[in-house]
Parts: structure tokens; C-alpha cells; sequence
């Protein structure tokens, strides 16, 4: 066996306590495995990264209990409007504590007192959308609008701003979701102090890179010429632990967040289970369909089924997806109800068409309906 699949195996077995035993030195120093992650692959530095958040937001929840005798909150909470959504979210961000962010995060949207991971899923999917778009101004974009990077130029006001996008960046990663962050890979080495290239820049725009070269000589006493990414960076580390995030080398932890675009759909087909009471006519129908959808309609698929609309780093590996019958009501017929999903746990519901093109027609209207915003 490898060492670092030694590393990853004896990790799953250690208790949370265990682990927080050894993860730890008289200085309070994450996890001693991270002081080598070159003994590690992939699966371990994101194992790790997971069990450390999860620790620390029990650690979080327990101080409380030991000041007040009980937890006054056990979650950092979110209560949002669809309407204005990042406008709200940074208006929610800017009035927390900052010691809240580490707790386990719950969103609610319009009073809806529910607490459903998919809430926390549907936030960072149409936040990040909105929020690093043309649309926001809030940053600059190469010309082929495929690349984001922050302005050459920002107002003392805008400050603010650019940290609450680190603590949201900081958030999904300490939270487990993917984003939609088009940033260079530029980026990702600053956050982990690893300096820079022109050709990193080069993947911004050929033409504006050049003009960019002062971002791989920002200074400390600079900082007034970085202030976006300074604020940024400040943010991103006001949630994760600036140890354990290098764990990771600039390429995984791009990935980490924003997820991979390697769709092995041929995966998505073995790794999924059937309830025996959808019956095989009704899966070998369902994969016709699927199979007939074009790449867009099936990535729009995934993000119905899990949340996300990127393959998370470790691969289609990650997603197993679990088909059950769709219960009706008595008097109804399947044919007039669209598929369903529980996004937490990568669960279909799925009613008995009577034909193929029936189920075509009710999966694809399902799929362009945004989930929870539009329905």
C-alpha cells in the first residue's frame, strides 16, 4: 500500500476526538500530517481538510457551551431573500461576527424556516453566478469574458466588498461546495505564496498580461497598489486555516473549489443504484433519454441532481446517484408529474411514464426550471 493511501486509510478510522488529539501541538498547530503533504495524495489533503472543518466547527459550537452553558446558535446563519440575493448576503456577511464563520453554515431564503443543505447549494450557485459577472462591475474580465481577475483600480469603499468575497470563497471551500470562480491559476499560487509567472498572467489575456506584471511584485508596503486581492486573500482566510489550505498546490485547490469539468458520464451509469420498484423498462428508458440529452442538458442534469454543475475534484467517483419511484397521490397519474431530486443526498424520484417521449419532455422542462428560485 502507498503511504499516502496508508495516510488516508488510518485518517477514516480515527475518531474525531483521536484526531483532534494528534492533529494538534503545544502551540495549537493543525493537523502534524499537514506539516507533509508530500506524503499525501489528493484524497488525503482533502480528507483531512474536510475533518479539520468539521472539528472546528464543533470546537466552535463547544466554546459556546462552556461560556453560556448551552449554544445560543450552533450555526453561522444566513437568512436571505431570492430577490436580493448578494445585495442581502453582503449585507448579512458585513454584520457578522467574525468567530461565527466558523460554525457550521445554514442559509434560509424568504422566512422559510427549513434547514436543508440545498439551500446552502442554490446560494452559492446563483450568488457566484451573479456576483462575478460583467453584469456586477466588480471585476475585470479578459476579452473573451472566460476569465475574471480583480480591478487595476478600487475606491476605499469597495474594500469591504472584495473581503466578504474572500469570506465567501472561504466559506464554500470550509463549507464543501463548488463555485463558479473563473479566476487564472495566478490566483490560486498567490493564496498559497507561491510567486507567479508572466505565463500564469498569459492565461488572463495575452494583451493584458503584460500590463498585469505588477501583480507578481505586490509588497507588503504596496499594499495600496493590491487592495482588492489583499482584502480578498484577508477574507479567504478569516474562514480557512492558512495551514491546512497549503496542504493543497495551487492547481488542487482551484479544483477544490471550483470543481472539474471532466464529465464521465459512463461513471454516472455504474456508480448509480435502483430502487427495484422503478423496474428495469422505466431505467432503460431513463437512459435512453439521458443519453440522447446534449452535453449542456446533462451537465444542467448534475446541477439538478447534486447541487453543483462541475464534477467535484476527486471525480464522478463522488457523486452516486440513488433512482426511487416517485410516490403520487391516489387518483393521479406519473405522467403528470416531473422528476424530483434531494440534492443532499443524490436522490432521484422519478414517476413511472408511459413513454419514453412523455419522460423526455417532463426531465428536460425539469432541468430548465432553476430549482427553488424560479419555481
Amino acid at each position: 500500500m502507498k503511504l499516502a493511501e496508508a495516510v488516508a486509510a488510518a485518517t477514516q478510522r480515527l475518531s474525531a476526538e483521536s484526531l483532534q488529539v494528534i492533529g494538534t501541538d503545544m502551540d495549537d498547530h493543525p493537523l502534524v500530517l499537514c506539516n507533509f503533504p508530500f506524503v499525501m495524495d489528493l484524497k488525503s489533503k482533502k480528507l483531512a481538510f474536510d475533518i479539520n472543518a468539521e472539528i472546528t466547527q464543533k470546537e466552535h459550537q463547544a466554546n459556546e457551551i462552556r461560556s453560556f452553558g448551552w449554544v445560543p446558535n450552533p450555526y453561522f446563519e444566513l437568512k436571505l431573500k431570492r430577490a436580493s440575493l448578494l445585495e442581502g448576503t453582503f449585507k448579512e456577511l458585513a454584520a457578522a461576527d467574525h468567530s461565527a464563520l466558523k460554525k457550521p453554515l445554514v442559509v434560509y431564503f424568504d422566512e422559510d424556516p427549513k434547514v436543508t443543505d440545498v439551500y446552502k447549494r442554490d446560494l452559492f450557485h446563483h450568488l457566484f453566478l451573479e456576483m462575478v459577472s460583467t453584469k456586477s462591475g466588480m471585476f475585470m474580465f479578459n476579452d473573451s469574458e472566460t476569465l475574471a481577475w480583480f480591478p487595476s483600480t478600487a475606491k476605499e469603499e469597495d474594500k469591504t466588498n472584495f473581503f466578504l468575497v474572500g469570506v465567501l470563497c472561504g466559506l464554500a471551500l470550509y463549507n464543501k461546495s463548488i463555485i463558479h470562480f473563473p479566476f487564472p491559476l495566478a490566483l490560486f499560487k498567490k493564496l498559497l505564496d507561491v510567486e507567479p509567472t508572466l505565463e500564469d498572467m498569459m492565461e488572463f489575456s495575452p494583451v493584458v498580461g503584460k500590463s498585469l506584471q505588477y501583480v507578481l511584485d505586490y509588497e507588503d508596503d504596496l499594499e495600496n497598489l493590491c487592495l482588492p486581492y489583499s482584502e480578498f486573500k484577508r477574507g479567504f482566510f478569516q474562514v480557512c486555516d492558512r495551514d491546512l489550505v497549503k496542504l493543497f498546490r495551487p492547481e488542487e485547490l482551484q479544483q477544490v473549489l471550483v470543481g472539474q469539468d471532466v464529465y464521465d458520464w459512463a461513471k454516472l451509469k455504474q456508480n448509480t443504484e435502483w430502487e427495484l420498484r422503478v423496474g428495469y423498462p422505466t431505467m432503460q428508458m431513463f437512459w435512453e433519454v439521458f443519453d440522447e440529452l446534449t452535453e449542456d442538458q446533462r451537465k444542467d442534469f448534475l446541477w439538478f441532481l447534486t447541487g453543483f454543475r462541475r464534477v467535484p475534484i476527486l471525480g464522478m467517483d463522488q457523486v452516486q446517484m440513488k433512482v426511487q419511484l416517485m410516490q403520487i397521490q391516489g387518483g393521479q397519474h406519473y405522467d403528470q408529474h416531473f422528476p424530483c431530486s434531494l440534492t443532499c443526498h443524490s436522490i432521484l424520484e422519478l414517476p413511472l411514464y408511459s413513454s419514453k417521449e412523455i419522460m423526455r419532455d417532463r426531465l428536460t422542462e425539469a432541468l430548465i426550471t432553476e430549482r427553488g428560485f424560479s419555481r
